[in-house]
Parts: C-alpha cells; structure tokens; sequence
C-alpha cells in the first residue's frame, strides 16, 4: 500500500510524475531565455507560482478533504518597437517612408542617372 504524501515545496517535483514541475522548470526557462535575447530590457521577468486549495465538505458540512490545483505563468515585458513617424490620411490609413521610419517627410537624394 502506497503511503499518502505530505504536500509541502520539495515535494512538488514528484506530483503527477514530475509535470508540474517540468512546466514549472519551462517557465524559468522562458525567462531566462528572455533576459539573454533582450538584455537592454532592465525590466524584471516573473515566474509565478500560485497554488489553489479549495475545501470539500461532507454531507455535514465539515472539511473532509481538499481539491488542489496548481499553477505557473509567466509574465515578460511586452516587445515593443520604437516609434515610427507616420502620415495620417482624411481614410484613416497610415503612410510611412521606408527609407526613413523616424521622418515621413524625408526627401532621399537620389544619385540615379537623369
């Protein structure tokens, strides 16, 4: 007969075969591969870890037990580009040069025969 566990954090590896904790170890990885492609970014990137515990009740309303679930996300800053100066039409299209995205009205010379 297979002993019950005490659930405490060292624990957590070993729940459902260790998928928890591979998910959780994904997470980690996420930020971190972050943190390596965008190092400019001084921003923090989180992993979190919440565990639910939601009580069942018997028929007399006393806790006979509880349903628990766990939970990973991660949370990274957004990608965000720089600013981009653009035209606005009467339409609502944008327009830009693509040959200067700070300056929509930027004239290039053009050093092609005449």
């Amino acid at each position: 007969m297979v002993e019950l566990q005490n659930l405490k954090l060292d624990k957590l590896a070993s729940i459902d075969g260790g998928r928890f904790a591979e998910a959780f170890n994904r997470h980690l990885m996420r930020c971190g591969e972050d943190c390596y492609d965008r190092p400019g970014d001084s921003k923090a990137r989180k992993v979190t870890l919440t565990v639910e515990i939601t009580p069942k009740l018997d028929q007399n309303g006393m806790c006979e037990g509880c349903d628990v679930q766990m939970d990973a996300k991660t949370a990274v800053p957004p990608h965000r580009s720089k600013v981009f100066d653009m035209r606005l039409k009467p339409n609502g299209e944008l327009y830009y040069r693509q040959d200067s995205l700070d300056n929509a009205d930027q004239h290039t010379m053009d050093f092609g025969d005449e």
